[in-house]
Order: structure tokens, then C-alpha cells, then sequence
């Protein structure tokens, strides 16, 4: 799974994208509120995380992918390594190599 924040307005644009380059078979959305540090000044935000269900050879695709559609100068992406099961593994594969 590849994690990354952003405020709502570009988030379903990005969900969208990633979906047609067959690079994530889902995307979950979820609502937050953050507080980061920014140019030294504590900043708060509503923004959303998005969690894309992907294959591992397909991370560095989704990544790169990422980083050029990403309305943030320094985006946060992070990959958790996780198991799913085999039906959802199968389904998966068969969705991301349909033509």
C-alpha cells in the first residue's frame, strides 16, 4: 500500500488518474486534519489520505507517478508492506492486466 496526504480538491483528480494508468487497483480517501511544521511555522490543514492497494512491482511506477501529479512542493509518500489474502490478491492481479 502507497500512502500520500493533500487537500480534498485534487485528491479526486489523483485517484482518478492512478486508477486509469492501472497503477493502484482501489484508493481509499479518508478524512483528516493535520498539523505540520512548514518554513519553520506550525500550519493546520484538512486534508485527506489516500491509501492505494497496489502490487509491489508496480510501487516505483505509482510513485514516480505520484510525484509528477502531486500539487505539493515536497509530498509525503509512504509504502506500508502488508499481506491480503489470496482472493483479493487474485482479483487484483486480474483487474490491473485487463486490457
Amino acid at each position: 500500500m502507497v500512502l500520500t496526504t493533500l487537500t480534498k480538491e485534487k485528491a479526486k483528480e489523483i485517484k482518478k488518474d492512478v486508477l486509469e494508468q492501472k497503477l493502484a487497483v482501489c484508493v481509499l480517501e479518508l478524512d483528516s486534519n493535520s498539523m505540520f511544521l512548514w518554513k519553520g511555522k506550525i500550519q493546520e490543514e484538512k486534508e485527506v489520505l489516500l491509501v492505494f492497494k497496489t502490487k509491489n512491482e508496480l510501487t516505483k511506477r505509482l510513485i514516480k507517478r505520484l510525484k509528477q501529479i502531486h500539487p505539493y512542493d515536497i509530498p509525503f509518500i509512504g509504502i506500508l508492506n502488508v499481506k491480503a489474502n489470496e482472493e483479493y490478491l487474485a482479483w487484483a492481479d486480474e483487474e490491473i492486466n485487463k486490457n
